[in-house]
């Protein structure tokens, strides 16, 4: 509260705590857990946040612990979401492809492939297998 309007008295608290945090060898888990509560309480305009971070590394280096922001944590995290919902909608993609392999071989009197030996290709060769079975199909005159 004190510093709520003296931001280069906040940066130069905010490095002084972190500092004394390091140097006491507080545990890693332990100080990011730390940091993200002065991250949230010693919130700093940007033009100080990036001179923050300067002198955090310099401190990090100095105790080889590095420092991981809470930005960097949100980035982490929103790009471990990101991935597994693209992994997701890959894996219905690729189940929906195979379903179409395995309806179209029945149409074909084909013997139908196994869904985990389709499922271990990938969706172009997937794409490609129904392309071949619909000319088929078409070929045949049967719809």
């Amino acid at each position: 509260m004190q510093t709520t309007r003296k931001p280069a008295e906040r940066q130069d608290g905010k490095l002084q705590i972190l500092r004394r945090l390091y140097e006491r060898g507080v545990d890693s888990q332990i100080l990011r857990r730390l940091c993200r509560v002065i991250d949230w309480l010693l919130e700093l305009p940007p033009n100080l946040e990036i001179r923050f971070r300067e002198e955090l590394r310099k401190i990090e280096e100095l105790n080889n612990m590095p420092y991981i922001t809470s930005m960097e944590r949100l980035a982490r995290e929103e790009g471990l979401e990101q991935g597994l919902e693209q992994g997701l909608e890959k894996a219905r993609q690729e189940g929906i492809l195979a379903g179409k392999i395995q309806i179209l071989q029945q149409m074909l009197n084909q013997p139908a492939v196994a869904t985990n030996d389709l499922l271990t290709e990938p969706l172009e060769a997937l794409e490609g297998k129904i392309d071949v079975l619909m000319k088929e199909l078409r070929s045949r005159g049967t719809h």
